[in-house]
């Protein structure tokens, strides 16, 4: 379908059914919502439901994805997150660091060649993605102008690769 409403539709129906099967079935509990969400809509897109391309993913890619930061820290008490967060926080630090040199090392090693001069990118994007979430994915493939399919693929292949390393 092309029709922008029928897939905002579609999207909005697919979120609620990720979030539903997470919160009500062990399959959706051990996936997470968002993976569950994307696993439905690459199905309904792989059997012609919904489109691979549309301009609604690009309003939810540059508007809704972005908004969405904003509205989770007005509700933060930052002071208070810096002075309980003590260890954690370095944690965090370290883990971030090594994220950088780990992509770093596997970047120089397997190089991404297929996706040309996008590769780089896309490793970039993939380590924002494990420090920060698939927002920070998001924001860093639309920051290197990563071409929308190669973005949709990387990330479904990331989250196929994280189930199963999670699932052993």
């Amino acid at each position: 379908h092309a029709d922008n409403s029928f897939v905002l539709s579609a999207l909005l129906v697919v979120s609620a059914c990720g979030i539903s099967m997470e919160q009500k079935t062990t399959f959706g509990k051990a996936l997470s919502a968002p993976l569950v969400t994307m696993l439905i809509s690459l199905i309904l897109a792989n059997i012609g439901v919904m489109p691979f391309n549309s301009p609604v993913y690009k309003l939810v890619n540059k508007v809704l994805v972005p908004l969405a930061v904003p509205l989770f820290l007005f509700d933060s008490d930052l002071q208070r997150v810096l002075r309980e967060t003590g260890s954690l926080l370095v944690a965090f630090a370290v883990g971030a660091l090594s994220t950088v040199i780990g992509t770093i090392a596997a970047f120089s090693i397997v190089p991404l060649k297929s996706l040309g001069e996008e590769g780089w990118k896309v490793a970039c994007a993939l380590a924002s993605r494990h420090i920060g979430g698939a927002i920070n994915f998001v924001a860093v493939a639309d920051t290197l102008n990563i071409d929308g399919s190669i973005v949709s693929a990387a990330i479904a292949a990331d989250n196929v690769v994280v189930a199963l390393y999670f699932a052993f």
